[in-house]
């Protein structure tokens, strides 16, 4: 007849689990017969636990405490270095704004003036000497014997007076004596003097008459269009004025490009 073993609890290989008796006392049962919730088992367990030894939280505290206080030696290392690099980053990109501002403004401040509408085309209408000399004649300002009227032509005689050669002055043209008529023309306010001393800006104001003439919307253009009229601020309250409006732009730009190039 085969042998079958005890019923029971495994063994563990040739071990068998340790087998405890606890021992209660009459009011821990009573207490544990009302309270059916208790888990005994487990209030053991925990008790148990409380009752070892905590050397191994303590080691890995300990542990724990020096691998902090590496990486704040670290920490401390890299801020250092990081506030550094910071630094020379921040005085790298100021003086790369400011030479920026400085090149630009120039230009920069020429485009406001035009975007603002600073500037203007005037015009005048052509004039005809024949007709002003008619009226002149018919109000007693001029003689007719001061001038010869042909062929829709004016021409003083030697009897033209000082007062009436200053009055038609602006008819002649290369000391003749041949009223010429004025044509009409387009030009640009303010001139260049008024820029200066009204504006603290000089300019090639020729070239730049020239190409507000043929496009008045050329404050659209970029700050380096500008730069062929060789604007220059000549008053340093008007560059320093013109920099501090260009900066939030410029700085801007910086954050956006990492960088001013």
């Amino acid at each position: 007849m085969k042998n079958h073993g005890r019923i029971g609890r495994p063994t563990l290989g040739d071990r068998k689990l340790v087998q405890r008796l606890i021992t209660s006392d009459p009011e821990v049962e009573e207490f544990l017969r009302k309270n059916p919730s208790v888990n005994a088992s487990d209030v053991f367990r925990r008790a148990v636990h409380s009752l070892m030894p905590r050397d191994i939280d303590s080691l890995r505290l300990s542990k724990l405490a020096e691998e902090i206080s590496e990486m704040r030696v670290s920490l401390s290392i890299k801020e250092a270095e990081y506030s550094s690099l910071k630094k020379r980053v921040e005085e790298r990109e100021k003086l790369q704004l400011d030479l920026r501002l400085e090149q630009d403004c120039h230009p920069w401040y020429l485009r406001s003036l035009i975007q603002v509408g600073v500037f203007r085309v005037m015009r005048s209408e052509s004039v005809d000497p024949v007709a002003m000399v008619m009226e002149d004649i018919r109000d007693g300002t001029v003689k007719e014997s001061e001038v010869q009227i042909s062929e829709s032509r004016v021409v003083l005689t030697g009897k033209a007076t000082l007062q009436t050669r200053k009055r038609l002055r602006q008819f002649l043209r290369d000391r003749s004596n041949i009223l010429v008529p004025i044509p009409s023309r387009e030009w640009v306010v303010p001139i260049l003097d008024t820029l200066r001393s009204g504006y603290g800006i000089s300019i090639d104001f020729d070239e730049f008459q020239k190409e507000f003439l043929l496009n008045q919307s050329m404050g659209d253009l970029t700050v380096d269009d500008f730069r062929r009229f060789r604007p220059a601020i000549i008053q340093d309250r008007v560059r320093s004025e013109v920099k501090a409006r260009m900066e939030p732009e410029y700085r801007h730009f910086t954050i956006e490009a990492g960088g001013i190039a």
